[in-house]
């Protein structure tokens, strides 16, 4: 058997298989870019009033509404065929940002983050 050198070289299953990855690397990378101007246009269509600021008035509603109710239980259910269970659940922030129509993350942004004094 005759060994070629490197003459085989781009024939081998190995320098396709590296040409094909490098392909979809560059493809990722490209999407990836589209991906982060396609988020930059959307919130510039969102506009900071729907997305990320909230009034001084609201702020303070969320306030004293997680103020009058954290901690309190929600609910107090029993279960159970063969044996009793009482199950109950605090009020919560999924509880909050269901009460004003937001999400979890907004709900912990306005108490954590804008905190009233």
């Amino acid at each position: 058997m005759k060994a070629k050198g490197w003459n085989n070289h781009e024939d081998t299953f190995e320098e396709a298989l590296r040409r094909e990855m490098l392909k979809l690397k560059e493809e990722n990378y490209n999407l990836r870019l589209d991906l982060k101007e396609l988020t930059k246009a959307f919130y510039k269509l969102l506009g900071d009033k729907n997305m990320t600021k909230f009034n001084d008035e609201f702020i303070s509603k969320v306030h004293e509404h997680w103020k009058e109710n954290k901690g309190k239980v929600k609910y107090v259910a029993e279960t159970g065929v063969h044996l009793k269970r009482t199950t109950s659940k605090k009020y919560g922030l999924q509880d909050l940002a269901d009460h004003f129509n937001i999400t979890e993350g907004q709900a912990r942004r306005l108490l954590y983050v804008k905190r009233r004094n």
